[in-house]
């Protein structure tokens, strides 16, 4: 489109002679080709707005609302997937963390298995550290798996929903670490040589001990299972509030 000039002399579409002020008048139009001159200026007015508005710099998205993005669309089957799947794993968290911690029971769980091959994994890669760092090596290994877990999926497949799972895994992962803690000032956990305390190779003895924090296993054991039920419910809630962000896009898209 030709740019708007406020003064024209001449029509902006045969470019005929205008008089003096006939294009600026309201209802006025060419003499030669009969264009609409108030109609031209409004499409040229729309025009320039929408280059302005194409050209702004579009704003970033808060960082929290990265963790709260959901799909355009969501079908049905998506969605009640997604929430029968939150509340499978909601129970599942609670039975869980009503294990009792101090005497093991928790590692009874069908994730203690999982778990230990990162916490083992963790041993090898963090060896090239040193000693405390590869003794540490097997609660890192067992904690940062589902850390990249989530940042995976939030950042490589945007999957939200996905990340918030990896979260509920994290929680998992301290429970199980708690008892291991715990356990460090008064060695009962039977180790996977079948041995019990520093005779078993007892990470968290080495590592208290080294801190000089031994004789605050219990307490230190008791923190990590507390962070652990407070992370089971932050990706309780995390999936709850997607869930809920689903329904409206869903419920939307079938009253459009």
């Amino acid at each position: 489109m030709v740019e708007i000039d406020s003064h024209r002399t001449n029509c902006p579409k045969c470019h005929a002679a205008l008089p003096a002020g006939l294009y600026e008048g309201t209802g006025t139009t060419c003499p030669s080709c009969g264009l609409v001159f108030s109609k031209y200026r409004a499409a040229q007015s729309a025009y320039r707005s929408q280059l302005d508005r194409s050209s702004a710099p579009a704003d970033k998205p808060h960082w929290l609302s990265r963790f709260l993005e959901v799909p355009e669309s969501v079908s049905s089957g998506r969605f009640y997937t997604g929430a029968i799947g939150w509340v499978l794993f909601v129970m599942w968290g609670l039975d869980i963390a009503a294990l009792d911690y101090r005497s093991g029971e928790i590692n009874q769980s069908f994730l203690h298995g999982p778990l230990l091959i990162f916490h083992e994994a963790g041993h090898v890669i963090f060896r090239l550290f040193g000693e405390f760092v590869t003794v540490l090596g097997g609660t890192l290994g067992q904690l940062l798996m589902p850390l990249v877990m989530l940042f995976a999926l939030l950042r490589q497949n945007h999957d939200t929903l996905g990340a918030s799972l990896a979260l509920w895994l994290l929680g998992i992962s301290l429970l199980d670490v708690a008892p291991y803690i715990y356990d460090a000032l008064a060695p009962q956990l039977v180790l996977l040589n079948g041995a019990t305390g520093e005779d078993g190779g007892h990470d968290w003895i080495y590592i208290l001990r080294h801190l000089g924090m031994l004789a605050h296993a219990h307490t230190l054991g008791r923190m990590v299972y507390l962070a652990g039920i407070v992370t089971l419910l932050a990706s309780a809630l995390w999936a709850a509030t997607l869930l809920r962000k689903q329904w409206y896009v869903m419920t939307k898209r079938s009253d459009a």
